[in-house]
């Protein structure tokens, strides 16, 4: 993953265009976590990155997909 230049992320930014970088980055980090292979890496990197632990609303959605994600590699 290239990762944008100092100048990049130092210059101002309006609150639209940095709500829109957030979301690019949530995106580039769930990319990375549907490609790990090890369930419970991507437990724990669910939880350090997004705060879902089991009981999160989200919870069982991400696991559900991630499993999906899993079949579709084989």
């Amino acid at each position: 993953m290239k990762k944008p230049s100092l100048f990049h992320e130092a210059k101002p930014r309006t609150a639209k265009s940095a709500a829109h970088m957030r979301e690019a980055k949530a995106m580039r980090t769930m990319a990375d976590l549907a490609d790990l292979d090890d369930e419970e890496e991507f437990k724990r990197l669910l939880a350090e990155e997004f705060g879902v632990k089991p009981g999160h609303p989200r919870y069982e959605k991400a696991m559900a997909t991630w499993r999906e994600i899993q079949r579709g590699k084989t």
